[in-house]
């Protein structure tokens, strides 16, 4: 008995093949899981076929370790993810209505911040150079923490450090 359709078993297949080429290719793959033959690593990558084969969990977590380590996303985990209606984020980005009022809260006070700032330098209606310099990196803060409270509004990925899209 079959739980996924045939298209949902295509994309782990295509995402399995996917997985083989991020890890380097079939040989590096057959060296990561320890399998004697490179038909065994050929046969979890078919997408055609009666005697279509997964790799076993063990082969797709060795596999997607060193693919992560390497920096890339986990292909068979993000296609599972997908088909489950989630999206695959690392655990150092935001996305979503936590991290907007997160990031509108740090909109705020750094918005405070270079108010104060400018505020504090314009008070006795002379700009020294020091506190046109603290104006500017104030400013340029907000400059920052706009443009990335925009992207997570938007619903774009960003990572932990500020400024930094993903």
């Amino acid at each position: 008995m079959d739980y996924l359709s045939r298209d949902e078993y295509d994309r782990l297949s295509i995402a399995s093949k996917d997985l083989v080429r991020a890890a380097g290719g079939a040989e590096r793959a057959r060296e990561i899981t320890g399998y004697k033959q490179l038909a065994q690593i050929q046969r979890c990558t078919t997408i055609d076929g009666q005697d279509r084969r997964f790799f076993p969990i063990k082969a797709i977590a060795e596999l997607e370790a060193d693919v992560v380590e390497s920096g890339c996303l986990p292909p068979v985990t993000k296609c599972l993810a997908d088909m489950a209606g989630f999206d695959l984020v690392r655990r150092g980005t935001c996305k979503g209505d936590g991290c907007a009022l997160t990031s509108l809260s740090e909109l705020m006070k750094v918005f405070a911040e270079a108010s104060s700032t400018v505020a504090d330098a314009y008070a006795d209606a002379k700009l020294t150079s020091e506190e046109q310099a603290a104006c500017i990196e104030r400013l340029e803060a907000l400059l920052d923490q706009t443009a990335r409270t925009l992207a997570i509004l938007r619903g774009e990925k960003v990572s932990a450090n500020a400024g930094e899209m993903a």
